[in-house]
């Protein structure tokens, strides 16, 4: 009898979650026919296994050439679409109908704001931003720019010049420079992270960008419970960098 309950209660749930999915296999099916319906597994397998946030590029374009493009992907009640080809980017990225955030948004460690808001907020809040990246505006900070770039690039020349360099990956010196423009232009705030990064900010921002990487190519990971089930001592080192983070911004 307890095994019958069980087995109509399985077959609730699939039923259910076959209502919530129809409209997205239908697309899916649009989209790509019944090759697309059947690979399926074989695309939940290889996000969720074969996929590196950091190389996320490089594993497209390696696994690409079993596909069919533009690929849809589904996510529960929800549908992951690539898109490869310019001309339908382009259509997407300029049409009024497509402003809106996906879930994929979620996926930021810090998702709230301006720049996240969503819905008619966005639609609002985006014309609020149009100044900001303005002719003008944007002449303005290009001493900032070049000042930083300058300093870039000298650090980089002594350092190889006496074979004394202070950073393991080049990628960790550039990320600090733009993190120093960054704060530099946005808050007005000179911060010397090209020089040094005693407190490890630029690092724990570095990582939370990493993260974010993570957390949009896997969707299950914005959840804070399904996450630290399934990476504990990333989730620890997650809830410090934030702490890091959070905290010299609300200093500045």
């Amino acid at each position: 009898m307890a095994l019958q309950s069980i087995f109509y209660g399985l077959l609730v749930l699939l039923t259910m979650v076959a209502y919530k999915q129809r409209k997205c296999w239908y697309f899916i099916w649009q989209v790509n026919g019944w090759r697309g319906v059947i690979q399926q597994p074989a695309l939940w397998i290889l996000l969720m296994c074969s996929v590196d946030p950091k190389s996320i590029m490089t594993s497209i374009h390696n696994f690409g050439k079993y596909f069919q493009f533009p690929l849809a992907i589904l996510l529960f009640d929800r549908v992951l679409l690539y898109v490869d080809d310019p001309v339908t980017l382009e259509g997407v990225l300029t049409s009024p109908e497509c402003l809106n955030k996906t879930f994929l948004q979620n996926g930021f460690f810090a998702n709230k704001g301006l720049l996240h808001a969503k819905g008619d907020d966005w639609k609002i809040r985006r014309k609020q931003l149009n100044p900001a990246f303005s002719h003008n505006t944007l002449i303005s900070l290009l001493n900032d720019f070049n000042r930083v770039a300058t300093i870039l690039k000298d650090q980089l020349q002594s350092e190889l010049q006496s074979n004394q360099i202070s950073f393991i990956h080049l990628e960790e010196l550039v990320n600090r420079a733009v993190l120093e423009v960054s704060c530099l232009t946005t808050m007005g705030v000179s911060t010397n992270f090209t020089q040094e990064d005693n407190r490890g900010i630029a690092l724990a921002y570095r990582y939370l960008m990493e993260l974010t990487a993570l957390r949009i190519l896997k969707p299950w990971y914005q959840i804070k419970a399904v996450f630290r089930f399934l990476d504990k001592k990333k989730f620890d080192i997650t809830q410090k960098a934030k702490a890091l983070v959070h905290g010299f911004v609300e200093n500045v």
